[in-house]
């Protein structure tokens, strides 16, 4: 679906010119906040790169220490379990935002 396509779907609904949304696929995730709030800043925000993730989460681990975090403080160098995150992470980000826009949509179809 093209970004005008899914544009004007989210518009329709926003507005209430459809009753019910069966099924609607949204091929950007990271653009579904745009339709909801323009105003927002988020185009300012920088956005990590998967190693850029990488590199956070170790930082983060690395700040704990080992009696704070025991299961976990011995993984702190291993590159598979920090492939894991960033994964788990991306999926829980596509997650969420589907979630928002499902609520939002059933929101909008219940007024």
């Amino acid at each position: 679906m093209s970004f005008e396509k899914e544009k004007e779907i989210l518009e329709r609904i926003n507005n209430g010119a459809d009753a019910a949304v069966f099924d609607l696929i949204v091929t950007r995730f990271k653009q579904i906040p745009y339709y909801f709030d323009k105003k927002e800043i988020l185009r300012d925000q920088i956005e990590l790169s998967p190693a850029g993730m990488t590199m956070l989460f170790r930082k983060v681990l690395k700040s704990f220490k080992k009696d704070e975090i025991p299961l976990y403080f011995g993984l702190q160098n291993a590159s598979s379990f920090f492939d894991l995150l960033v994964n788990l992470r991306n999926e829980l980000e596509k997650k969420v935002i589907l979630s928002l826009m499902t609520f939002l949509i059933m929101k909008k179809i219940a007024n």
